[in-house]
């Protein structure tokens, strides 16, 4: 990993509106943490963006990832963190197109985080919990084709 700073426009205003929605991100009942981890490249299309979004509340510890790349390629996952290094995989949406604009980005993910949110416990074993999951990977799908 480089310390340069990201090149890429794109990348940096995922970064940016996600940075600005930070303070308003937050839900009153849940423990929250938001973290980007950034790769620098030669080349801006190498470049890549994560943003780490955690949570918890009395009995679901989760965590959803949104990885971005600079050629415009991304990926989605959500996992429920079980116990000290062990996670449960419920949702991997593998590589997609992205290349909506950072506003969109960040009201999916926003939109995620509350279905995940809405989802009983252990995570994913009731027919609500796997609609929320499918409607989490529509969205994502669709914020892909619709730009």
């Amino acid at each position: 990993m480089s310390t340069v700073a990201l090149q890429n426009v794109y990348l940096i205003s995922i970064r940016d509106a996600f940075i600005s929605a930070k303070q308003v991100l937050g839900r009153a009942h849940l423990i929250e943490s938001l973290e980007f981890i950034e790769m620098s490249a030669n080349s801006p299309f190498d470049e890549k963006i994560e943003i780490e979004h955690y949570f918890s509340r009395t009995d679901l510890y989760l965590y959803h990832v949104l990885t971005i790349w600079g050629d415009g390629i991304a990926t989605y996952v959500v996992r429920e963190s079980v116990q000290k290094r062990l996670h449960r995989l419920l949702l991997r949406v593998r590589e997609f197109s992205l290349h909506a604009p950072a506003s969109d980005v960040l009201r999916t993910f926003e939109t995620s985080r509350d279905l995940l949110d809405s989802m009983g416990f252990p995570p994913g074993s009731t027919p609500h919990d796997r609609e929320q999951l499918a409607a989490i990977d529509m969205a994502w799908r669709a914020l892909s084709v619709i730009h």
